[in-house]
């Protein structure tokens, strides 16, 4: 044998007691007080950089036998004033290894459990949350933080007897979520986690109304660049909610959604405190809806496959592509049954029949403003209050909506045997000016509709009328308004005549 070859047969020979030398260093390496320590300030370190809050374990401890990792006590504050509960903290949060388990891989994570974690979130009144800004700052990546998490292919994620808590400082509207249990299950396969996400229940409260809970069961995938969710239910004692989604790209996510729903009109009175009355007689009990639609984060387009939404007689509908590249519109049509609203609504003081119908489309352009452009008609529409009665109303307007205007250009109103054409603007949800003529109102009528009696004179009201005003001043100071009427004689009865001028200044 020469030299060079009983070379190379000692280095290979050596080899595997290199290899049990460092096993056996490294074995006595982690049963040291000093690695446990040096492992704990890296997790604090990397937690503290990542999220950019403060850090707290009560302990760590490493089972090299079991290979096991155990965190006690784990708290991560955020923002949140002084006595507010932190961010988010742990009871345990465990991790077991295994080692050599596969070809390329000496350790895998073969499960990572997280006890009775806790999660507080704040909103603040401007806007602001108790999150905190990661101390580190990367460039972009094309690479989603759901696809490191898939990578890291952890054999079993699971968390048990979890509670979230959310409060809203600016509104009194607080959600606490109990017994948040997740179990999800690597599928080495198809890279990939599937399973449940449980709350059971997430209460709601808003002010001192009834809390709603609200029990949630949300069977998911999690892929390295795409989550879908396939028949989640979120249900109440008497609402129930089902929702398909998915998410693919999540650099630029592509949304798909799905949801149907049904809601206890009752259950929202008592849990939102609205000002309705569910139950009065011939009152909507439930509102239904369903939705499809898609969004494009990338290229901002909307799609409405379709969007329908019913209250008793009351519908909307909705369907179209939302493309500010192509002005491409969302289409609409809704028909409001006056008589169920104003009896839900509570309007002891007015009684309404009929309907008002609304047609028109939604646009949005490359600036992501939108725009609303429709018109509105009645049908069969009568007013009555106390004594006065208003039948064959007929209403019909054009109206238009964007961030910086709402108009009703070429609003007519037809009653009391006479018409109102009026103008209506509103700018910057600031300023409002109206201006409008009469014509030919009749006295009789008008006397008939709010007495009830006949009028021996006759005649009809003509004229015009301007306003305008500050729709963020207190009361009436704002305003300003400007009449010019005329009573020209009619041809049955005694007729009448004469004039009204008159200029108000709201004080």
């Amino acid at each position: 044998m020469t030299r060079r070859k009983k070379i190379l047969v000692s280095i290979l020979a050596g080899i595997p007691a290199l290899i049990l030398v460092l096993i056996v260093v490294s074995i006595l390496i982690i049963r040291t007080a000093w690695f446990q320590n040096y492992v704990r300030e890296k997790i604090v370190a990397a937690v503290e950089d990542s999220t950019g809050g403060v850090v707290e374990i009560g302990s760590f401890h490493f089972d090299w036998t079991h290979l096991t990792a155990t965190i006690q006590n784990f708290v991560l504050h955020g923002t949140e004033p002084k006595g507010a509960d932190p961010l988010a903290s742990a009871a345990t949060l465990e991790v077991r290894l295994s080692l050599f388990s596969g070809l390329y891989h000496l350790v895998d994570l073969n499960y990572l459990g997280i006890d009775q974690p806790r999660v507080n979130l704040i909103v603040f009144p401007d806007g602001k949350t108790n999150i905190p800004q990661p101390k580190i700052q990367t460039q972009p990546s094309q690479t989603s933080g759901l696809e490191t998490v898939v990578d890291l292919k952890i054999g079993q994620f699971e968390i048990k007897n979890g509670l979230l808590e959310y409060s809203q400082r600016a509104t009194p509207f607080s959600a606490r979520g109990e017994n948040l249990r997740a179990l999800l299950a690597y599928n080495v396969v198809n890279p990939s986690y599937q399973g449940n996400l449980r709350i059971d229940p997430l209460i709601l409260n808003a002010g001192s109304n009834q809390p709603v809970s609200v029990h949630i069961n949300v069977p998911i995938v999690m892929q390295k660049d795409a989550i879908q969710v396939n028949n989640a239910t979120l249900n109440t004692a008497q609402s129930q909610v089902q929702v398909n989604a998915s998410m693919q790209n999540m650099n630029a996510p592509r949304i798909s959604a799905k949801v149907n729903a049904t809601v206890s009109v009752a259950e929202m009175q008592k849990s939102l405190g609205l000002p309705i009355d569910a139950s009065g007689k011939g009152v909507p009990t439930n509102l239904s809806a369903e939705l499809a639609a898609n969004y494009d984060n990338k290229t901002n387009v909307i799609q409405v496959q379709t969007a329908h939404v019913a209250l008793g007689e009351t519908t909307i509908q909705a369907s179209g592509t939302l493309d500010p590249a192509k002005n491409s519109a969302v289409q609409f049509n809704a028909n409001f049954a006056l008589n169920q609203l104003s009896k839900l609504l509570n309007l002891k003081s007015v009684q309404a029949s009929g309907a008002l119908i609304a047609n028109g489309n939604v646009t949005l352009d490359a600036k992501q403003d939108y725009a609303v452009n429709g018109t509105l008609n009645s049908r069969d529409l009568s007013v009555a209050q106390g004594t006065t009665r208003l039948k064959d109303v007929s209403l019909y307007t054009p109206f238009h909506a964007d961030p910086y205007l709402i108009s009703l250009d070429g609003l007519k109103l037809n009653a009391l045997g006479g018409s109102l054409a009026v103008k209506i603007f509103i700018e910057k949800l600031e300023r409002l000016s109206m201006e409008g003529s009469l014509h030919g109102l009749s006295l009789p009528v008008l006397a008939n509709a709010f007495t009830g009696k006949r009028l021996d004179y006759d005649g009809v009201i003509e004229g015009s009328i301007k306003a305008q005003g500050d729709l963020r001043a207190k009361g009436a100071s704002g305003y300003r308004a400007v009449a010019h009427l005329a009573i020209v004689p009619g041809n049955q009865g005694v007729p009448v005549s004469g004039r009204l001028d008159a200029d108000y200044v709201g004080a």
